[in-house]
């Protein structure tokens, strides 16, 4: 599923509504899973949502804090909600 909906960006004719689903019904299974904390935020961040794609990155980092693509994509989010102050 965390796949699929990563791949609906990616289509000719992408389907946002369908990624989100999908990824939305990857972390009701796997809530715990890196990878699909990641990708939840990445959809919400491709999908103008970066509020509520911080959430996700931040558990993303506790899981497994070594991540650097994941510590840029959460500094792009604080930044897309004017919050540059963030160390």
């Amino acid at each position: 599923l965390n796949n699929l909906a990563m791949l609906e960006f990616d289509l000719p004719t992408p389907r946002p509504e369908i990624a989100l689903q999908r990824i939305a019904t990857a972390y009701e299974i796997a809530p715990n899973a890196v990878e699909v904390c990641d990708s939840y935020g990445q959809i919400l961040q491709r999908l103008n949502r970066p509020r509520e794609a911080i959430p996700m990155y931040e558990k993303t980092l506790r899981l497994m804090p070594n991540r650097i693509e994941t510590r840029k994509l959460l500094a792009q989010c604080y930044e897309a909600i004017g919050r540059n102050d963030i160390k």
